[in-house]
């Protein structure tokens, strides 16, 4: 019978189309085919044969067959115009727009809004239904097909018996009433649910025996004969969408009220009220509107997308600005660092020029002073000269043949006057810049010259070694002065460094070829890192009482001759002095 009526609904639109003209308008009709009872598919058959030829040619009537989830998206997506369904089904569907045209009620019945139910049936003997439907676990089974109504009106008094267990969709577990009668009465299950009136058709039908069986929380309604256990509902509901029109609304209703079945089992009736079935379906929380009292995130996302894309796409923007803005803080921190850095050498270059400005002033000073000097100190010398002639005649004219140490006395202190007048003169000639420094000299007899020079005038004796390499080789072009006073003040510097040390040592190495070099090293103490910057930094000098001019008068005359001064830090950490000079057949 299934197979049939499957196969009359699926070739009953080809039949239909058949007839229709061309140019009609196609009119579509769903309807949940797991919620039609048995024995009402030949009425619901007859139904869609009769619109269909009531409503030709102006329509052509389509049949699609859904399961209830699927008519339900079928009508939320405007897929047909009308609709067959449980009342459950249509007042979930009501945010749809969706209107109903009729109920259908059995032949009998006065009243359209109590015609579906459940009933609860449990072996006898096992007790109260209160207490029974109250305890918890229980085991449940169903046969045949529940309509949503009826599922619904199971769920409503399980949940009002504060029963966590609820009945699913409406999908059997035993094909017929008698095997699922078998399995409770085996113990299988604690109570069988059953559509109401199931229980009275399979009755009539025989083969099924009731006798052993309770039903629990019995209600008695004078709509309805069958026995129930839950509150009654109206029907199968014809329901339409906003998009049909008035004229095709008025000529389906006409045809369903005329509409009779064979017997008069069945008829199509309007007015029926739905409130109970909303009220049921609140109470349920599977109202349309459940979602919008309980929202989950789904449904929120289905309701609030553009709400929550603007605001996940804020959220972004927000991030994006703060990532940007971090990075713009970490450029532009890294500019003011590189900025504070530039400013720092900056700084330290203008330190080194005010450093250097104030030597230059030194410098001129004392060039100043030591033109004043040489000045006043030729006159003294010049009368120094005098003298020293005027003794060693007036010793002639009286002694025929003087002591040998007077003579080399006399002889001794015209020299040192000669070599005073000299310096005075160096002194003069350099303030006016009138040194020369074009003439060849041998490096070596200035260094040996300098350093016999340096132990005539120095305090106390320290061990000079000299030391040539290629001394052929050392030829430069200088002003030898010049070069005796910057290898005397290295020696002094050197000496100086060694002050109160046990055994003090000054060793010079010169070495000739293509670059001259001159190696200055002592037995000096051991620098520390601030000391030698200081030292390298040209005038500052390490002892209390030195006005730092040394070295810068060293470097400047090296630098007067086309050559320069090196500062390094010899194994034990004292200083070292290194001076390059080009030779003189480079023709520099």
């Amino acid at each position: 019978m299934r197979r049939a009526w499957r196969a009359i609904l699926l070739w009953g639109p080809l039949l239909l189309g058949c007839t229709a003209s061309l140019g009609s308008e196609v009119l579509r009709i769903g309807f949940a085919e797991d919620e039609i009872p048995q024995e009402a598919q030949p009425f619901v058959k007859k139904t869609f044969d009769s619109l269909g030829r009531l409503l030709a040619p102006d329509y052509r009537l389509e049949i699609h067959p859904y399961a209830s989830r699927d008519l339900l998206g079928a009508v939320s997506r405007n897929q047909v115009e009308l609709f067959l369904s449980s009342s459950t089904l249509y007042r979930q569907s009501s945010l749809s727009g969706t209107r109903d045209v009729a109920v259908l009620m059995p032949a009998g019945s006065v009243n359209p809004n109590r015609l579906e139910g459940s009933v609860f049936l449990t072996p006898l003997g096992t007790g109260a239904s209160d207490e029974l439907l109250s305890k918890k676990g229980l085991r449940f089974l169903t046969s045949g097909k529940l309509s949503g109504t009826a599922l619904m009106s199971a769920n409503l008094e399980l949940q009002r018996m504060r029963q966590k267990e609820k009945l699913s969709e409406a999908t059997a577990n035993e094909a017929s009433p008698a095997q699922a009668l078998r399995r409770l009465q085996a113990g299988e299950a604690d109570v069988l649910v059953l559509p109401a009136c199931t229980l009275e058709r399979a009755s009539e039908r025989g083969g099924f025996d009731a006798r052993d069986l309770v039903v629990l929380r019995p209600k008695q309604d004078q709509n309805l004969s069958c026995l129930h256990s839950t509150e009654l509902f109206p029907g199968l509901t014809l329901a339409t969408m906003p998009t049909l029109d008035y004229q095709a609304y008025n000529r389906i209703l006409s045809a369903l009220l005329s509409l009779k079945s064979e017997g008069s089992k069945r008829l199509w009736v309007i007015g029926a009220n739905f409130s109970a079935v909303d009220s049921a379906l609140h109470e349920l929380d599977s109202d349309p509107w459940a979602s919008y009292r309980k929202p989950t995130v789904k449904s929120l996302i289905a309701h609030y997308w553009p709400w929550l894309a603007g605001v996940l796409g804020f959220a972004f923007f927000l991030l994006c600005n703060m990532v940007l803005l971090g990075r713009l803080v970490k450029q532009r921190t890294r500019q003011l660092e590189d900025a504070l850095q530039e400013q720092k050498a900056l700084r330290g270059e203008a330190d080194k020029i005010r450093n250097r400005l104030d030597k230059m002033k030194r410098l001129q000073t004392i060039g100043q002073m030591a033109s004043l000097f040489a000045h006043e100190l030729r006159q003294p010398l010049n009368a120094l000269n005098c003298y020293a002639y005027g003794i060693e005649k007036a010793i002639r004219r009286k002694i025929q043949q003087p002591d040998r140490d007077i003579e080399e006395g006399i002889a001794a202190v015209n020299t040192q006057i000669q070599k005073a007048s000299a310096i005075v003169e160096k002194v003069r000639n350099y303030v006016r810049s009138q040194s020369s420094r074009e003439d060849a000299h041998s490096f070596a007899d200035i260094l040996e010259r300098s350093a016999a020079n340096f132990k005539t005038t120095s305090a106390g004796s320290i061990p000079i070694r000299l030391l040539f390499e290629n001394r052929d080789q050392t030829v430069i072009r200088c002003d030898p002065m010049e070069m005796e006073l910057v290898v005397i003040n290295l020696l002094r510097n050197s000496a100086q460094a060694q002050a109160g040390a046990g055994n003090p040592w000054i060793e010079l190495r010169l070495q000739g070829g293509k670059t001259v070099i001159l190696t200055v090293t002592d037995g000096g103490r051991a620098l520390s890192d601030e000391e030698f910057r200081a030292i390298a930094a040209l005038g500052e000098s390490t002892k209390p009482e030195g006005l730092g001019l040394g070295l810068p008068i060293v470097c400047s005359l090296v630098e007067e001759h086309r050559g320069k001064v090196f500062f390094e830090r010899t194994k034990s950490r004292s200083l070292e002095v290194r001076i390059e000079l080009p030779p003189a057949d480079t023709g520099a």
